[in-house]
């Protein structure tokens, strides 16, 4: 393409430029036309034209010849861009804040705690823990789990919690933390 380009120069140039069109003889000179240098690659060395003025000096001229000519060619196009393609990630829960009351049974009775969970693009931003017991040994697990649960809560998708273990000692308030999670995640649903 880009030999194509140069030839095609060079042929304006040596057509529309050096020499004058039909009638007149290869060569003629114009006395508005002026000196045209045009670099032959290859073997053969730096070739200059002169058109016009100057009768003293001659034209050299090969034939199958590869010409470069450098020609600065502006251009205005208009590129339409296409914008990406927003993918926007779905989310599996509404964003909003969820309350349930999650009971599970302790061996004093069952019991219950109330889970509050603020959800944002499916991840949990905050919680808050309301112990509900009414047995004082119940009273002071939750108390603990209460403690504990926030940095464990917090910051984690909403689809990942429900199987939450022992927390700071408690291990039967996590079963009613995760029951309450069940109810948030049905509620939640878009």
């Amino acid at each position: 393409m880009e030999k194509t380009i140069k030839y095609l120069l060079l042929l304006m140039v040596i057509t529309g430029s050096i020499f004058t069109g039909c009638g007149s003889g290869i060569g003629e000179q114009r006395p508005d036309e002026e000196t045209v240098e045009v670099e032959v690659i290859g073997d053969l060395e730096t070739t200059t034209v002169i058109v016009g003025g100057d009768e003293d000096k001659e034209e050299e001229a090969e034939t199958d010849v590869e010409v470069e000519v450098e020609a600065q060619v502006e251009t205005e196009a208009e590129v339409e861009v296409e914008e990406p393609a927003t993918t926007e990630a779905t989310s599996v829960y509404a964003d909003g804040t969820y309350t349930r009351i999650g009971a599970y049974q302790s061996p004093a009775g069952e019991e219950g705690i109330m889970v509050s969970l603020v959800v944002e693009n499916d991840v949990v931003t905050n919680v808050s823990l309301i112990p509900q017991a009414t047995n004082e040994k119940s009273q002071r697990y939750q108390g603990l789990f209460v403690e504990g649960a926030a940095s464990v809560i917090v910051g984690k998708n909403l689809a990942d919690l429900g199987n939450l273990g022992a927390v700071n000692g408690s291990s039967l308030t996590p079963i009613g933390f995760n029951n309450a999670v069940a109810g948030v995640k049905e509620s939640a649903k878009n």
